[in-house]
């Protein structure tokens, strides 16, 4: 359990930052809703903190992010994003339309969530805090299509790029391929 005075001292992970980063990268003209995406929470999250310290987590210390979706052809639907999120071992749980799903309950699958946000135009991942300085890809860099211009120079894109592996990446309509075919 965290304490309220706890939040003070707060910051956006590493793990956060890098699955915002990522799907900006996989999905550059994506509409999102900037005030739906975030990492730090809003008020409400903050004020919940405030009166019970055990709900101190997630948002509140940088441990989630919110990712809108895109159910059109420019990004992904929340339900697709919400797949790769649980396929990433940094994830503690993910609420999306009305569904959560959660690591140490995962033989159960996707379950009804009741909370006060359905998470209908957005997807909420929430970070393990001992994964949080993890900035490695997530699972969307390889999923989405990465425009010419959001991959041009990227940090993110040579490192996935590494000599010795072969990974696809999509680069002005073509697949560009690191090592030998054989």
């Amino acid at each position: 359990m965290t304490s309220p005075s706890a939040m003070a001292f707060a910051t956006p992970s590493k793990a956060a930052l890098a699955a915002q980063r990522d799907a900006n990268l996989a999905w550059p003209k994506r509409k999102r809703v900037l005030a739906l995406e975030g990492i730090m929470g809003d008020p409400k999250h903050q004020e919940r903190c405030r009166q019970d310290p055990s709900r101190c987590e997630g948002h509140v210390l940088g441990n989630a992010v919110d990712i809108t979706h895109d159910d059109g052809p420019d990004g992904p639907t929340g339900w697709r994003l919400a797949e790769m999120a649980i396929t990433d071992p940094r994830t503690a749980y993910v609420i999306s339309d009305g569904k959560i799903w959660s690591r140490n309950r995962s033989a159960e699958g996707w379950r009804a969530y009741t909370g006060p946000n359905p998470h209908t135009e957005h997807v909420h991942i929430s970070i393990r805090p001992e994964m949080r300085n993890n900035a490695g890809p997530w699972p969307w860099v390889a999923a989405g299509p990465i425009s010419a211009s959001a991959a041009q120079g990227s940090k993110l894109v040579k490192a996935i790029l590494t000599p010795g592996k072969i990974v696809g990446a999509v680069i002005g309509g073509l697949i560009a391929a690191v090592g030998a075919k054989k």
